[in-house]
């Protein structure tokens, strides 16, 4: 499954997002999440939200993130930011599936395509820095707490960011052209180091997370999927994928 535009391993019929959490603690079972972020990787459009936790961040967490209490008391549940990150991504999937029934309509061969086969809503598929291991199961863990159905988390289709640049660190030990240059690091403020500013070769989706890492404080959700974006820009780069 290759190339999306901004973001190369994905199929063009998705809706390629990516996101991250910042929490209360590392415990996947107990930790609640205190701020979504969200970037779609064909426009850049965002989405981020603080999230009242139903426990106390633990001191090293807000350390790490550096978001203070009365903000999260300003902050709707976890119910309610949940909702409004659906709405987000529901809105991008309408969006993308509008367009691409107009692109199909304007071809003699898309016709012929539409009438075998019409055009379907396009998958999402939600990329974080250990998805697998935490960001997945966070969610999970949050909605089954309040009682939402997992209806939509079992829609979406999640992918780690750490299985693919293990993925990528294989194939460059082995390939001449990529060569020695990769980052042997798997943390993703290491990648984000190494991959720094990958998404300003792209128009439109590039320009605007170019703008957006310019104004966002470090270790919040929205800058860590902001990092995100540039290292899988990055990554595809070096594969030659576009």
């Amino acid at each position: 499954c290759l190339s999306l535009s901004g973001c190369g391993f994905f199929l063009f019929f998705e809706r390629v997002v990516y996101f991250d959490l910042e929490t209360t603690g590392l415990d996947v079972t107990t930790a609640n999440v205190v701020e979504i972020a969200a970037i779609d990787a064909n426009t850049g459009s965002v989405f981020a939200s603080t999230v009242t936790p139903t426990t106390q961040s633990n001191v090293q967490a807000q350390g790490v993130n550096g978001i203070q209490p009365d903000e999260l008391a300003a902050s709707p549940h976890f119910p309610t930011a949940f909702q409004r990150l659906r709405r987000f991504i529901d809105r991008l999937c309408i969006t993308l599936h509008a367009t691409l029934a107009q692109d199909i309509e304007r071809t003699d061969s898309g016709r012929f395509l539409q009438a075998a086969r019409p055009v379907t809503p396009p998958l999402v598929v939600l990329v974080a820095h250990n998805a697998r291991r935490y960001d997945a199961v966070i969610l999970a863990c949050e909605c089954w707490r309040h009682g939402i159905s997992l209806k939509y988390l079992e829609s979406w289709c999640f992918v780690d960011t750490l299985d693919l640049t293990a993925l990528f660190r294989n194939i460059a030990g082995q390939s001449p052209r990529i060569g020695p240059n990769h980052c042997e690091c798997a943390k993703l403020q290491c990648l984000g180091a190494h991959y720094d500013g990958a998404s300003g070769i792209l128009n439109g989706a590039g320009s605007v997370v170019a703008h957006h890492r310019q104004a966002l404080p470090p270790h919040r959700a929205l800058a860590d999927a902001v990092t995100l974006f540039d290292v899988v820009v990055g990554l595809s780069g070096r594969l030659g994928i576009s």
